[in-house]
């Protein structure tokens, strides 16, 4: 999971495990990017916390840099 919370202000990373580590210089481009500020690409929103839709009905987060 990768996101951005507090208005944007605080960037939120989750390690990978078993065959996810096979992509992390591709996580920490895109960690470092956004802790620089740069806009995110269109794949990263697949990482982010609006994946986990809520189940009562509520509005799930904007995607990351929103």
């Amino acid at each position: 999971m990768i996101d951005r919370v507090a208005g944007g202000r605080v960037l939120v990373a989750c390690g990978d495990s078993g065959e996810g580590f096979r992509f992390s210089a591709l996580m920490g481009e895109l960690l470092a990017d956004l802790a620089e500020g740069a806009d995110p690409p269109d794949y990263a929103g697949c990482f982010g916390l609006g994946r986990f839709a809520t189940r009562d009905g509520g509005q799930p987060p904007p995607p990351i840099g929103r």
